[in-house]
């Protein structure tokens, strides 16, 4: 269980509202990120939408392993892993809340194609 003295949350509908001394429990809070290419806590385009497993292996594209040494995560692109353990979308989709952050205007393409498509595995973000 994690407590947190205060979260800030945004609903759907736009309002902002605080909660005060919460208690979350496994799976209440997820905190993701969004990447360059759209990915959602690195599921990448086009992104397995269908899966009921809670955690899966993705691979990782092009895109996500050179933003990761972009990032200097890694030395080298021959450093930065081709799979990585993440969360699938349905999974992430099972949380009360969700924080994702999305630091830097690289990523302003991804958040315009989020508020902008349609639904679709292409743009994981929008789910």
């Amino acid at each position: 269980m994690i407590l947190l003295t205060q979260v800030i949350v945004l609903s759907n509908s736009g309002n902002f509202s605080a909660m005060e001394n919460k208690n979350f429990n496994e799976g209440d809070l997820n905190i993701i990120g969004i990447a360059e290419n759209g990915h959602l806590a690195l599921n990448c385009p086009p992104a397995d939408f269908e899966t009921e497993q809670p955690y899966i292996i993705v691979e990782l594209d092009k895109a996500c392993r050179n933003q990761q040494l972009g990032e200097e995560w890694f030395k080298s692109i021959d450093e930065v892993p081709r799979y990585a353990i993440s969360m699938s979308v349905k999974q992430i989709l099972k949380s009360k809340y969700i924080i994702c952050s999305v630091p830097d205007g690289r990523k302003a393409v991804a958040i315009k194609n989020t508020l902008e498509q349609l639904i679709s595995n292409v743009y994981p973000t929008i789910a």
